[in-house]
């Protein structure tokens, strides 16, 4: 799971379905899957994700992993 990700959207208390739709994601549940590593994040999608939650992708991205 990526920590640094779900912490700033916790932290900001943005909805998923508000990060989903920024990525033009269908679901909720496909935010997730990306916030849990499910399928990957591109760089396209980190550096929209970063600008919203006002975060560097490092922040984001190269945080602590939880299993």
């Amino acid at each position: 799971m990526l920590i640094g990700l779900r912490n700033a959207r916790l932290d900001k208390k943005v909805p998923a379905r508000k990060l989903a739709d920024l990525l033009e994601l269908k679901t909720e549940a496909a935010y997730y899957k990306k916030e849990t590593e499910a399928v990957p994040t591109t760089v396209r999608e980190g550096e929209k994700l970063a600008r919203f939650l006002g975060k560097t992708m490092d922040e984001l991205f190269c945080a602590e992993k939880s299993s």
